[in-house]
């Protein structure tokens, strides 16, 4: 690899290795190559923890009574026993050493890959390490098992990945890395349309076989779909258990629950003055778009990133700096959110010889508030994405400062 920084006996902090670390080998090797940065990205171990303080802090609120009643009602939705379902991921920006949450998702998509990459990294620098992913593949079928079990007594035999053509979605290759695992580990696992599962008596069955367990990666997060609605009853089946479901998603992931947790009524009776300060640090400011705001956001737009309350993947969103009247109109005459505009953090890599500056997020996968890996998105441009040359997922190394 032959990067100074990399091999040199002086102690080097992550954020010098960002900007000097000019190592792009990596995964050049794997399967999922094409997924891959091949450019590792670096955290101190004290934003390691920070990250994960900060999630624990949030989904304290998040299971709290108050925070739970202050959601928006839905007739066909029960929070009361949600907790995420399988795999959600929390998306951090960095400011020095403090994670500032970007958002949070329970369609976790990437998990697998990153997982796969990680593997498949060189550790490049003296002053790093790998994240410790030696037990992980047990922890994943620990999760499947844990989900089925919330319902039933039986021992999980049969998991379907759904999703929307399955085999037509870019992240299609997180599915198979997901389905090898299971296998492996003796539970039959199809990747399948959601079209091809039958809902019968509360049963999910596929060519005759009846499934235990979904695990759903559908956008429509609500089942609103016609097609989708027959999954409305698994959501108290006790034979086929649906995760993550609609009641993970408005209990975590809907972007109009951000402004609530940042509503002293909600957090105040459940997390101590430690935790409050914590919460605080963590949380940009975020408001809804609606009559009441509409007239001060536009004014002071430039300070915004405007996001539809139940997007996903980037779509929809608006940077406030470029927004033009037209696309304002549009914005508050739908739902969105309004969320404060903090840089992304950025690390230098080479392309074709040329040393190019790139930013990235931290994604950090999570099932019930533990961080079972950290993941990040390199890319140029305005939201992360897959198209940039030299993009991708990057491998997290973490180092002691």
């Amino acid at each position: 690899m032959n990067c100074p920084i990399c091999t040199t006996s002086i102690e080097v902090n992550y954020k010098e290795l960002n900007e000097r670390c000019l190592c792009g080998d990596a995964n050049t090797q794997s399967l999922y190559a094409n997924f891959s940065s091949h450019s590792p990205v670096f955290i101190s171990q004290k934003i390691e923890e920070n990250i994960q303080e900060a999630i624990s802090v949030i989904e304290k609120v998040v299971h709290g009574d108050s925070f739970k009643k202050s959601l928006i009602k839905d007739s066909l939705l029960s929070v009361k026993n949600s907790d995420g379902g399988i795999l959600s991921c929390y998306d951090f920006h960095l400011v020095g050493e403090t994670p500032k949450l970007i958002e949070i998702n329970t369609n976790a998509g990437g998990f697998f890959l990153n997982y796969e990459l990680l593997k498949s990294s060189t550790i490049c620098c003296s002053h790093t390490q790998g994240q410790n992913i030696e037990n992980l593949e047990e922890k994943i079928v620990s999760m499947f098992k844990n989900e089925f079990k919330k319902n039933s007594d039986k021992k999980l035999e049969t998991v379907a990945v759904i999703d929307e053509n399955p085999e037509t979605q870019y992240l299609y290759p997180d599915f198979v890395i997901c389905k090898n695992i299971l296998e492996k580990n003796g539970i039959k696992t199809f990747i399948l349309n959601s079209k091809d599962l039958q809902i019968i008596d509360g049963t999910a069955v596929y060519d005759g076989i009846t499934i235990d367990l979904i695990y759903n990666r559908l956008t429509d997060f609500y089942f609103k779909n016609e097609e989708n609605q027959k999954f409305i009853p698994l959501l108290k089946s006790k034979t086929t258990v649906i995760s993550p479901n609609p009641n993970d998603y408005i209990l975590f992931a809907n972007k109009a629950n951000l402004p609530f947790l940042q509503n002293e009524d909600v957090y105040k009776d459940v997390l101590s003055h430690n935790e409050i300060d914590t919460l605080k640090k963590t949380l940009l400011e975020t408001t809804m778009v609606n009559k009441d705001t509409a007239e001060y956001l536009w004014e002071n737009r430039k300070k915004y990133f405007f996001k539809p309350i139940n997007g996903y993947g980037g779509k929809g969103a608006y940077n406030g700096k470029g927004l033009t009247k037209k696309v304002w109109e549009y914005i508050s005459s739908n739902s969105y959110i309004a969320q404060e505009t903090i840089p992304a953090n950025t690390k230098n890599k080479q392309i074709d010889g040329k040393e190019e500056s790139f930013k990235f997020d931290i994604r950090a996968y999570t099932y019930q508030g533990t961080i079972l890996l950290l993941g990040a998105r390199v890319y140029q441009g305005q939201t992360t994405n897959f198209r940039t040359l030299g993009g991708g997922f990057g491998s997290v190394f973490i180092t002691e400062n």
